[in-house]
């Protein structure tokens, strides 16, 4: 069941710039509060596939005191403003706990068929 996020959670404004990509080739995950940061070196550490990244000439000021809004866990979701277009279609991971009363797993399946079958006609 979606619910909307509480009045009191902190929300970040959309980010004018791309996201910073892991750039081992088959990867490609996003800057995340997960992943490790070594601030001396300006590298952080892919939490998916351990590649370790340099951060972009736009992050040479980040430090433990000044850290993108991408690296606070506080910001659970974060919404980027992308420069170019994309030629993918997005990709979406649902992460479902499945330790719930069968009625609501039901529920959970009926809903994310419902979103599969509207999501394709958007996209494909």
């Amino acid at each position: 069941m979606l619910r909307e996020r509480p009045a009191d959670q902190p929300q970040q404004p959309p980010l004018e710039y791309d996201p910073v990509l892991c750039q081992k080739a088959n990867c490609k995950a996003i800057l995340n509060p997960l992943c490790f940061v070594d601030f001396r070196a300006k590298t952080w550490v892919c939490p998916f596939c351990n590649q370790r990244n340099p951060f972009p000439a736009h992050y040479a000021a980040i430090a433990e005191d000044n850290r993108p809004p991408e690296l606070y866990p506080q910001f659970t979701t974060i919404e980027y403003t992308l420069k170019k277009a994309t030629t993918m279609p997005p990709i979406f991971m649902f992460v479902v706990d499945t330790c719930m009363t069968s009625e609501e797993l039901k529920a959970l399946k009926e809903s994310l068929q419902v979103w599969l079958r509207c999501s394709y006609k958007l996209f494909f």
